[in-house]
């Protein structure tokens, strides 16, 4: 996804392409480095959380025969 919307602003740089559409993508594209940081966020924040149901539901203290 990231690829193609970085493709798509790169086009409506090239071809000065304008409309509602267009400017979205030009947009989101200008802004991909903080998406990419939203998206480490929420991988560490389902890291974070992951853990700590480990730990509350004790899944290490289980044995298995």
């Amino acid at each position: 996804m990231n690829g193609g919307v970085e493709a798509l602003g790169l086009l409506s740089q090239a071809f000065s392409l304008q409309g509602g559409l267009w400017d979205a993508v030009s947009d989101l594209s200008d802004h991909m480095g903080n998406v990419g940081f939203a998206i480490i966020g929420v991988f560490i924040g389902c890291w974070i959380i992951s853990a700590l149901n480990y730990r509350w539901k004790k899944y290490d203290g289980l044995t298995f025969s």
